[in-house]
């Protein structure tokens, strides 16, 4: 198929080209930082560039949910996780990141 445009005949392959397509990473939550990590405090500082809520679940290695909340004046509660290795899934808007976090 071909299109026209200011005189000049463009097939579809050309057109694929120049559409931005928006990937995975550009819906990560931007300025994500997640300390300290290892943690034996009992929680973790989360903080990005914007000031919305930012959302937690984290997860087992088996892919149990063991928590979830919401990040309180940039600080989120790990109650009761015993030593290990998790998966932290973070949203904030329409942005998602996955942190690996360690429980010493």
């Amino acid at each position: 198929i071909n299109f026209t445009h200011q005189g000049q005949c463009l097939d579809v392959f050309t057109v694929k080209n120049h559409i931005t397509v928006k990937g995975i990473e550009d819906n990560e939550i931007l300025g994500l930082a997640v300390f300290p990590n290892p943690t034996s405090l009992g929680y973790v500082n989360i903080s990005s560039r914007t000031s919305a809520t930012i959302n937690v679940s984290v997860f087992d290695l088996l892919g149990k949910q063991v928590t979830k909340g919401s990040v309180i004046n940039d600080k989120f509660n790990l109650p009761n996780l015993t030593t290990g290795i998790y998966i932290m899934k973070l949203t904030q808007d329409n942005a998602i990141s996955t942190k690996k976090l360690i429980i010493n």
